[in-house]
């Protein structure tokens, strides 16, 4: 006899769902890299300061647990917050780019630019998936 009643959660949704925790952790350890090493950056000059880098990655991760909860309990409002998420990180991304690199970004910028597309639809197709029986 199965422990729950509810219906097992689609694979791409569990795709969705460890990718997002992976988003998660991968910002958690650029938090921990720029905490440990904090005063080392604060000694150059690289344009951005370091301890907005640090405050972006702990926003990235509490988002990122955020979104993990509300796509494990179902919500509505997952619909809107994972292309959210992924699209404002890609953003931000580019932008750090954009802003900081020394050698010419362009073939790099649009390879990012069309993976985040692909991401953000496909994010959109599980949502769409996951949410159809309602």
């Amino acid at each position: 006899m199965p422990l729950r009643n509810t219906p097992p959660r689609p694979r791409v949704v569990t795709i969705a769902l460890w990718g997002v925790f992976f988003f998660g952790v991968w910002h958690l350890g650029q938090a921990i890299a720029i905490g440990r090493q904090l005063r080392l950056f604060l000694q150059f000059d690289g344009g951005l300061d370091p301890r907005w880098r640090l405050a972006a990655a702990v926003v990235w991760v509490l988002f990122s647990g955020w979104v993990i909860v509300l796509l494990w309990y179902k919500r509505p409002l997952i619909r809107l917050l994972l292309p959210l998420l992924i699209l404002s990180n890609t953003l931000y991304n580019l932008t750090l780019l954009l802003l900081f690199a020394q050698q010419p970004v362009a073939v790099r910028l649009t390879w990012l630019l069309i993976g985040a597309v692909l991401v953000t639809l496909f994010s959109l197709w599980v949502l769409h998936k996951y949410f159809k029986g309602e």
